[in-house]
């Protein structure tokens, strides 16, 4: 598919996903869920011995916490598309803990999201809200420009993304004076500094992981539903720094979104990829060295699954997982 073809697609998309969205808020629908004792997919272009064995070892026998760690992000980024002001609080203000928006941004571009405080996490959290516009996003091939040097990461190297996500992290970055915030709160608090988003947001928080995770700032880099929009060597540089449970990017049960934009020359996943599913999606498994295993895909059929990672688009979850 050209650009101009991806440009379409994207058109489209963001008007299913807004007719979509607007419903969803008031109910959430049936989603195409996935029996976690017959329906795992097995990726047979997978053939390295090292892969194979490491996708087998089950989560839980590694870090008994990565499955809080992945779903507390992923409250955060559903909340976004609502009021995370009123309803986090009650998830995160617990056990004596706090929840505190330290920032709110909002760009002329169409970037959304806010900045959080969250000792329950014991993290800083920049969350990226989704694109909602009407206006369609252009995933013109453009070298990464954070507006400063970033020698590993130029034209030369091929270190390049989509035009629409550039344009989208750069005003949020530009808006918020380069983070200055969720820095200092880093710097005053001594909690550690992450990034997380859903949807197009989970792109542009990739973008954002490259960013400030490049300077030894960000140390975790989440996104759930993200479409492909990095190039292999932006990819393997993000992969680089964020190795293992420090960047986990999630796709649940068979969500359509992450497929959105196909596997090229230009555009492909980043590591680590994680393939949470099941009604409540409980169910959890890793995909280690190859970000492409279909093992953590899905199949990309279901527009539902888009509006529920561990909690409905919209809401923040509960301080009670509930499995």
């Amino acid at each position: 598919m050209d650009h101009r073809g991806m440009n379409c697609l994207l058109a489209v998309i963001t008007f299913l996903m807004l007719v979509e969205f607007s419903q969803t808020l008031s109910v959430l629908k049936a989603r195409q869920v996935t029996d976690a004792t017959n329906q795992q997919l097995v990726d047979p272009a997978i053939t390295d011995p090292k892969a194979i064995h490491a996708d087998k070892i089950m989560w839980y026998t590694q870090d008994p916490d990565q499955q809080d760690h992945i779903r507390l992000h992923c409250y955060l980024s559903m909340a976004a598309y609502g009021d995370y002001r009123t309803l986090c609080p009650s998830t995160f203000a617990v056990e004596g803990n706090e929840f505190e928006v330290l920032q709110d941004f909002e760009t002329a571009e169409g970037q959304k999201g806010f900045v959080a405080r969250v000792p329950f996490m014991q993290k800083i959290v920049i969350v990226f809200r989704g694109y909602d516009s009407v206006v369609p996003l252009s995933w013109d091939v453009v070298p990464i420009d954070f507006g400063r040097p970033f020698p590993r990461c130029t034209g030369h190297n091929e270190c390049t993304t989509g035009r629409g996500i550039l344009q989208l992290y750069n005003s949020a970055r530009i808006a918020t004076d380069n983070w200055a915030v969720a820095k200092q709160a880093v710097n005053a608090t001594g909690l550690k500094f992450s990034v997380t988003g859903h949807g197009i947001g989970g792109s542009v928080a990739q973008l954002a992981a490259l960013d400030l995770g490049t300077q030894g700032l960000v140390h975790y880099a989440h996104s759930q539903a993200a479409p492909r929009s990095m190039s292999p060597t932006a990819a393997r540089i993000l992969s680089e720094v964020f190795q293992g449970e420090s960047g986990q990017h999630a796709v649940a049960n068979h969500d359509y979104f992450p497929h959105m934009i196909p596997r090229s020359k230009d555009f492909v996943r980043v590591n680590s990829a994680v393939w949470i599913f099941g009604n409540r999606t409980e169910w959890m498994r890793n995909c280690h060295y190859y970000a492409e295993n279909i093992a953590c895909l899905g199949n990309g059929t279901s527009i539902q699954d888009n509006y529920y990672y561990f909690t409905p688009l919209g809401q923040c979850g509960s301080a009670d997982k509930g499995f």
